[in-house]
């Protein structure tokens, strides 16, 4: 067990993938008044991860974090595994205090938790949310797994406007100027980072409601930022030419008028200085887990509008069908004839004679767990499965040309003065922030 070193209350800002390389860079020229405080004056350690790149993904991260176990001990390779596990996490220690966790991604619940919002992607019940809060953990949801086709049903509208709140100050009407005008120009750009500044906000002011001891918020708009627009970063200024026209020659990107990146890290400046305002006292952590880095092959991303009528439309018989993040998505089966006939389709379906379907996994008698990998154009084309032929126009959503792919490297930044390290594990974090 961790030393009980709860002097104050503890903030973990879970600033999923951001790398700091970039946040440095733009701090150099520009008035970011947080970042530049927290860049020197803050502790700061490097962290590390996972050396195989397909286990370089922020659920299997965050979870190491969690456990304290390294991938090889843990074993949790897909996002919403660790509903199915039963490892202990460094919170447990703390089952007296009073914990929070809004969003965290692939965190399992706990019965001792005094507020846990499930992340966007799995299948997990809340805790202790009130009826304002769960319309918001709903709209959340719809936000991110729909946010190719900016679809909101009346549900997700209420939950949203219980999350805009009443401006409080000026900070808050340059957000909403900013979602205005992303709402507009649907300009993806700006929307990931505004609406996280919508989320930090309510979890500050239910942090600071309810007096939390040790609270977790995760906020992942920079990481979805970067993954489509790290090109358009002037960091990258020197970019290969042939990949920059890539981006600048589709239509997919003509929205973009100025740098998505620096636009979004003004945002998250805003936020948290926010966070440093209403809790003067607090010992903060900002984490980032894994980052990003400029991507060398650039592709093409896509998401079924609905994986359901796609199986129906290949007379796959199913029980349910889970989508999970961007690509991912596991199947559900009433028998074992059914998987296995699914299994053959998602092995042998082409696109344009490239493979449409990878990383196919068992898991348990009757699941399936899947993705869509095809990473060429795709606007109207043909998922071809022996004499099926399925048209993909208007059945597909464009997520990115990915920009920025998974790197080890990572930061941990706190308010807490004089810690001194190496480079660490993101698992050995926790025993940093609860021993004094």
């Amino acid at each position: 067990m961790l030393n009980s070193f709860i002097d104050n209350n503890k903030i973990i800002i879970q600033f999923n993938e951001a790398n700091f390389d970039l946040i440095k860079f733009y701090s150099k020229e520009n008035k970011l008044p947080f970042f530049n405080k927290l860049l020197n004056e803050y502790s700061e350690i490097e962290t590390y991860s996972e050396n195989e790149y397909e286990n370089l993904e922020p659920w299997i991260q965050w979870y190491s974090f969690y456990t304290r176990l390294d991938y090889k001990n843990h074993k949790i390779f897909n996002l919403g595994d660790s509903l199915k596990a039963d490892h202990a996490i460094f919170l447990d220690d703390y089952s007296d205090k009073k914990v929070a966790a809004f969003a965290s991604m692939n965190l399992p619940p706990r019965d001792y938790f005094y507020k846990y919002f499930p992340d966007p992607w799995t299948e997990s019940v809340p805790i202790n949310l009130s009826f304002k809060e769960n319309y918001i953990n709903y709209a959340l949801k719809q936000l991110i797994n729909d946010n190719a086709e900016y679809k909101f049903d009346l549900k997700s509208v209420i939950g949203l406007l219980f999350l805009f709140d009443i401006p409080k100050n000026l900070n808050d009407l340059k957000i909403y100027k900013r979602i205005f005008f992303g709402i507009c120009t649907k300009n993806r750009a700006l929307l990931a980072s505004s609406f996280d500044y919508l989320l930090a906000k309510y979890c500050m002011s239910q942090i600071k409601k309810n007096d939390i001891d040790i609270s977790m918020f995760f906020l992942n708009g920079l990481a979805h930022i970067q993954h489509h627009y790290l090109y358009f970063s002037t960091y990258y200024k020197d970019s290969d030419e042939n990949n920059s026209n890539l981006f600048k020659g589709s239509k997919k990107y003509n929205n973009l008028s100025k740098d998505p990146i620096f636009q979004a890290i003004e945002v998250y400046d805003l936020c948290f200085q926010n966070l440093e305002n209403k809790f003067p006292n607090s010992e903060i952590w900002v984490i980032t887990g894994l980052s990003q880095e400029k991507y060398k092959n650039p592709s093409y991303y896509w998401r079924f509008k609905n994986h359901q009528n796609i199986l129906k439309e290949a007379n796959i018989s199913f029980s349910t069908i889970e989508p999970r993040m961007t690509r991912d998505f596991q199947i559900s089966f009433d028998s074992e004839e059914d998987l296995l006939t699914c299994q053959d389709f998602l092995m042998h379906s082409k696109i344009n004679n490239s493979i449409a379907f990878g990383n196919i996994q068992r898991l348990g008698r009757l699941h399936l767990f899947c993705s869509f990998i095809y990473d060429e154009e795709a606007d109207d084309c043909n998922l071809i499965y022996e004499n099926t032929c399925i048209n993909l126009k208007n059945k597909i959503n464009f997520i990115a040309i990915k920009n920025g792919g998974h790197i080890t490297k990572g930061w941990a930044y706190t308010s807490r003065s004089n810690i001194f390290k190496e480079k660490t594990a993101i698992w050995d974090i926790p025993d940093i922030i609860f021993n004094q």
